[in-house]
């Protein structure tokens, strides 16, 4: 079983960040509990999925713009479909009981220059045929991604582009059981926000690097 994780689980700031570490502490435990090959993959940004920047821009500099960023000094991970496709599959195969494996997806990427090229391709030249407008980041959202905690420390598979996490340590498993029950309590109830603040909570305790920055994530969430 491969989970499916996200840059985004690292150092949360937002829902999906949250979740996606929830998830990756409750399959680590389950793997090592069970000795069960259960492992993590993570990865950013695929370019031309659902929700990328790609699809966006080029549905916008076919309406003739403007282009909007977030911000000039904005940067993401980005690969193909096909290479994170193959890479997965690389991943779970090198993968052992338990591990976070992670993707080396090179350099970020300036979302920015990615809008100009864009442009480029398409015969088009900015600003004079085409604006590049500027959103600000939206709540939850960072500058720059990470695809590793501070805490944490990449180690070389067999396969170039594939990285183990050497000290993914989870917590009990019966204690994130113990969790799981309160938030499904929680929803039981249709209170959101006392099941999000578990989420958190336990996230918080286990990984994040920072501390302190649990309750201005709170309250961009």
């Amino acid at each position: 079983f491969v989970l499916i994780s996200t840059d985004k689980a690292v150092e949360p700031t937002n829902v999906l960040g949250y979740t996606k570490r929830f998830a990756e502490l409750l399959v680590i435990a389950e793997a090592k509990a069970h000795d069960a090959r259960f492992a993590v993959v993570r990865f950013g940004n695929v370019l031309g999925s659902s929700g990328s920047a790609v699809p966006t821009f080029t549905e916008q500099i076919e309406q003739g713009g403007p282009v909007t960023v977030t911000h000039p000094d904005a940067t993401r991970f980005s690969m193909t479909l096909d290479e994170a496709s193959s890479l997965v599959i690389e991943a779970g195969a090198l993968a052992e009981s338990g591990d976070v494996m992670v993707l080396d997806m090179g350099g970020p990427i300036s979302i920015l220059d990615l809008a100009r090229r864009m442009i480029r391709l398409q015969g088009l030249r900015t600003p004079a045929d085409i604006e590049i407008s500027f959103t600000g980041l939206r709540p939850g959202e960072k500058l720059h991604e990470r695809l590793f905690f501070e805490t944490e420390r990449p180690v070389g598979t067999q396969h170039p582009r594939v990285m183990r996490v050497s000290n993914a340590e989870p917590p009990a498993l019966a204690s994130l059981k113990v969790t799981l029950r309160e938030i499904e309590d929680r929803i039981a109830d249709q209170d959101e926000a006392q099941a999000l603040r578990i989420v958190m909570e336990t996230v918080d305790a286990h990984g994040r690097a920072d501390q302190a920055g649990s309750a201005v994530a709170a309250t961009q969430l």
